[in-house]
């Protein structure tokens, strides 16, 4: 909780005005991360079977869909890209579906999502890449790596029955 008095009923404080924040301290209990997250998220994809979970501009996902296509974008990325605990692998995509089908995958895969913003310049898209050591950047098919993206570009595309293909191209560096 940021606060400045420590012992104050968050209820009645101004958390999000800049002076409230400004000299905030961080206090509060640790929280442990949930190392079964994608289990628990895998469990609530199961329960909820064919009903829609995922809607965005072009698609409805029913639980089994986007489950299907978080396994497949998954095993694409261990076995054929070799990602796995500790990995760093960013998402450049617009807003929908996709970014969430890449999210889970990653972090089924125990390795950590990295964001980045579609709209951002390519600089700065490489300086958070080469800064965050990413392993691969998933990205759109259309989107084309610019001059210092030096990790591996995979592009992923899923299709009709969320097959996803993830193929792999290396920037010219």
């Amino acid at each position: 909780l940021a606060v400045r008095q420590p012992n104050a009923d968050p209820k009645v404080l101004d958390l999000f005005s800049v002076t409230s924040l400004a000299g905030s301290v961080l206090t509060g209990p640790l929280v442990e991360p949930i190392s079964d997250l994608p289990s628990k998220i895998e469990d609530v994809l199961i329960e909820k079977g064919e009903l829609p979970v995922l809607v965005d501009d072009h698609e409805i996902l029913s639980g089994n869909a986007l489950l299907d296509a978080v396994e497949a974008t998954a095993f694409a990325l261990s076995t054929d890209h070799e990602v796995g605990p500790g990995d760093r692998v960013a998402v450049l995509a617009e807003p929908g579906n996709d970014v969430l089908v890449g999210i889970l995958a990653i972090w089924r895969l125990g390795a950590t999502f990295v964001p980045v913003g579609a709209d951002w310049p390519q600089q700065r898209i490489a300086f958070v890449l080469a800064d965050c050591g990413a392993k691969a950047v998933l990205a759109p098919d259309d989107w084309q790596a610019g001059p210092g993206i030096t990790c591996t570009v995979l592009k992923a595309r899923r299709q009709s029955g969320n097959v996803t293909r993830v193929s792999s191209v290396m920037p010219d560096i």
